[in-house]
């Protein structure tokens, strides 16, 4: 939890342990004991003296599960101090993002066998994981926002197909679900609403097995 992920990251501590997203009076006490960054630029302050998180709150709604399992790990073991940043929370969100990195190669495979051989969507996802950079935000920077948007993008997608076959409300949902967590996380992901707008198009009517 350091850098820009501290940044997106301290909307949990803040209001969920300390009450104090205004203010921030915790901050110098965790930034003196972890050293997230050199400097405490995730927030600024307001010339009405609040402070003002420099990124949105989209990649913290998405850390939440890894964050509630680190938090009752801390309260329940002496050890580490329930903080929001001891060594629970540090396990737990890393544990989490690579979960949710191997859920997003899951939910592809899904996609891809609609329209693609086993074969084809296996040399794929083979592609997809060792030829791009989906390996270092998988394993190394796992708690950036690229392996949660990449699974955004997947589970996007599979709402979508399933909506064209039999549409309901609960898909639609869903896709908007997706839609906005993934404008929350990055605002210009907002572009992924051409995906099911753009889905009935005529190449993709019909699904086909290579």
């Amino acid at each position: 939890i350091s850098w820009d992920v501290s940044g997106y990251y301290f909307y949990l501590p803040a209001q969920l342990i300390y009450g104090d997203l205004a203010q921030l009076e915790f901050r110098d006490s965790i930034i003196q004991k972890y050293q997230p960054a050199s400097s405490f630029y995730q927030a600024f302050r307001h010339e009405n003296g609040n402070f003002v998180m420099k990124y949105s709150i989209g990649s913290a709604l998405m850390y939440l599960p890894g964050f509630a399992i680190g938090h009752g790990v801390a309260k329940w073991n002496d050890n580490y101090p329930a903080d929001g940043f001891s060594y629970p929370y540090q396990v737990a969100l890393s544990g989490w993002s690579i979960l949710v990195a191997f859920l997003g190669l899951w939910i592809s495979r899904w996609n891809l066998l609609q329209y693609f051989s086993d074969k084809a969507t296996g040399v794929t996802l083979i592609l997809l994981a060792a030829g791009t950079n989906y390996l270092n935000y998988a394993a190394i920077d796992a708690a950036m926002t690229h392996n949660y948007l990449f699974t955004l993008y997947a589970f996007c997608i599979f709402f979508t197909i399933r909506w064209h076959r039999q549409p309901t409300f609960s898909k639609a949902a869903a896709i908007g679900m997706c839609i906005g967590l993934a404008a929350l996380t990055r605002p210009t992901e907002i572009i992924m609403a051409i995906l099911p707008l753009l889905w009935a198009l005529p190449f993709l009517e019909k699904e086909k097995k290579y």
